[in-house]
């Protein structure tokens, strides 16, 4: 079994990614974020995970000077509509946070979505409450 594998983004992602954060993302316009397509689905609940953002270690940051890295499963990438695509990098930036610590240094770290529910629940009920939460899920690839 080969293993996954990694390359930078092209030009598509990062204008696309530029644009969202100058609409909608302000607080990360100082921020160093690279773009990687990766080779190999994994799967999440048995769905394919379409992106990921990670914030990096303090230690990577140093070396790299890159804050947060967003990950993106290339062969469904290369078949998603535009807003598909749109839809997923404001995704994913939703995930970075950028705060402060106690001596005014930046945090870089990456938040859980907001709920979780079921397409059927949503479709049945609409959005029913506004405190549907659970902890993330582990990665775990098949």
């Amino acid at each position: 079994m080969s293993k996954i594998s990694f390359r930078e983004c092209g030009e598509e992602v990062y204008t696309l990614m530029n644009e969202l954060i100058n609409e909608y993302h302000l607080n990360l316009r100082n921020v160093k974020i690279k773009c990687l397509f990766y080779n190999k689905p994994r799967k999440r609940c048995g769905k394919i995970i379409l992106g990921t953002a990670e914030a990096v270690s303090p230690k990577f940051n140093y070396l790299t000077n890159i804050d947060f890295i967003i990950s993106i499963y290339e062969n469904t990438w290369d078949t998603m509509a535009e807003q598909e695509k749109k839809a997923l990098i404001d995704h994913e930036l939703c995930h970075c946070f950028v705060g402060e610590d106690k001596h005014g240094n930046p945090v870089y770290k990456t938040i859980p979505h907001d709920f979780e529910e079921f397409k059927e629940i949503i479709e049945r009920y609409g959005l029913w409450q506004d405190n549907i939460c659970v902890d993330d899920i582990e990665d775990v690839e098949e």
